[in-house]
């Protein structure tokens, strides 16, 4: 996934803000495909901009929390490279 596709990503993802979330939730909130959204939140993961834990109610789904210090600075490298 390339940068500016990730930053996109990241920006939809937001709306959650350190709320956590399924995706599921995702899917439903921003209305996209289910392999898009498990292709997006692996990619943020892998950033580490997200954290995921099992779904105790669920062990078939997982929990994602996004990571507003790491997300945040992203905003704060591309101000500091202008």
């Amino acid at each position: 996934m390339n940068h500016d596709l990730c930053r996109e990503c990241l920006r939809k993802v937001k709306r959650f803000g350190g709320r956590p979330f399924r995706a599921e939730d995702v899917e439903k909130a921003l209305d996209l495909r289910a392999g898009y959204v498990r292709n997006l939140l692996s990619e943020l993961k892998r950033k580490g901009w997200l954290s995921s834990t099992p779904d105790l109610a669920d062990a078939r789904r997982t929990i994602y929390r996004l990571d507003l210090a790491a997300a945040g600075e992203i905003n704060f490298n591309r101000l500091r490279k202008s």
